[in-house]
């Protein structure tokens, strides 16, 4: 519920921050139906996996940067603040590119269950992935290209 809330927030954020962004409304529980990706990986196809994948590592560079806001001071025009403008483009560009595969998960059974655990792609979980896509992710791009 915080999550959706959130991603709500960045949305809303993005499109009047960010120069010339799509007006597109982001689909309905984001962050759930990309991470439905993952758990059902066998029924997505390697295209839709990569955009899940992507669109959570996004979502986590952002929160991250979020989190680190009372430490770092932001410009009070938050224009000015660059990373931030950077990670929102980022992180809103990643959900519309998903859409197609947020679209089939929203029409499997929901993961309400499986999300009880508290090993569930949680920012302590996940941070040590993070780091290692964030130092490899030009080779992936350089293979691509």
């Amino acid at each position: 519920a915080l999550e959706n809330e959130l991603v709500r927030s960045i949305e809303r954020l993005a499109k009047s921050l960010v120069p010339n962004i799509p007006q597109d409304a982001f689909p309905e529980d984001v962050l759930p139906l990309a991470e439905a990706c993952i758990f059902y990986e066998t029924k997505c196809t390697d295209e839709w996996l990569h955009q899940a994948k992507w669109l959570i590592k996004d979502y986590l560079e952002l929160r991250m940067y979020i989190a680190k806001i009372p430490e770092e001071r932001l410009q009070p025009e938050l224009k000015e603040n660059e990373q931030l403008t950077r990670l929102l483009k980022t992180f809103h560009e990643s959900v519309l590119t998903a859409r197609g595969a947020l679209s089939f998960v929203s029409k499997l059974p929901k993961l309400i269950h499986a999300k009880t655990s508290n090993n569930w792609l949680t920012k302590k979980l996940l941070e040590p992935d993070l780091r290692y896509i964030q130092k490899t992710a030009h080779l992936a791009f350089e293979s691509a290209h």
